[in-house]
């Protein structure tokens, strides 16, 4: 049997999206000399994705409605990512500590909302334009260090000796969660139908 695949006329561009961003930049360090100290190590970076989406009927696409469409459907955001990070070298360079710093931000000019209506009983969707933000952050540590040995008095034709190294590390990352709801970003509604 042949499957009729109906056709919905929906229409969906993706405009150019942007990407700009900003090598890790040492703004404390050294010319000339020692960067030994944490500080003269500090790292930072900058990176910003640009998203525009259209989403319409390809019917409207060459309308006299087109611009009005596309003011009301193009749907564009910002995201926006600061890494830090820097290393730490104890015991003359034994143990090397690297902190990092990840903080981020995503901005949109459309938010959708939605609410209950109790006289159709149904779910009614609205949009809102205006500035709306939502960030996250993350902090974390890696630890490592080297542990050089050597196995002498081999005798393996001509291997006298054997070097080895080890390098043990450990790290661990915070995220802590976000309360969307507290922040505004999201809110809920209870419904209670009856009959």
């Amino acid at each position: 049997f042949p499957v009729t695949i109906p056709y919905t006329r929906d229409f969906r561009l993706e405009l150019p999206n942007v990407n700009l961003g900003v090598s890790s930049l040492t703004p404390f360090a050294k010319k000339t000399g020692s960067n030994n100290n944490w500080y003269r190590q500090l790292r930072f970076g900058y990176t910003m994705n640009v998203a525009n989406i259209l989403n319409t009927k390809d019917t409207l696409i060459f309308s006299d409605q087109f611009r009005n469409t596309f003011n009301s459907n193009l749907q564009t955001g910002f995201k926006h990512r600061i890494p830090i990070s820097t290393n730490i070298k104890l015991f003359n360079g034994a143990i090397n500590i690297s902190p990092n710093l990840n903080y981020g931000e995503i901005w949109y000019h459309k938010a959708r909302l939605q609410r209950w209506d109790g006289n159709t009983k149904k779910v009614v969707f609205s949009d809102s334009t205006g500035f709306f933000r939502i960030y996250d952050y993350n902090a974390g540590a890696n630890l490592n260090t080297n542990i050089y040995g050597t196995f002498n008095k081999i005798n393996w034709g001509q291997i006298k000796a054997i070097r080895h190294t080890i390098t043990p590390s450990v790290g661990f990352t915070y995220r802590p969660e976000i309360n969307a709801e507290e922040k505004g970003w999201v809110k809920t509604y209870i419904a209670i139908v009856t009959g």
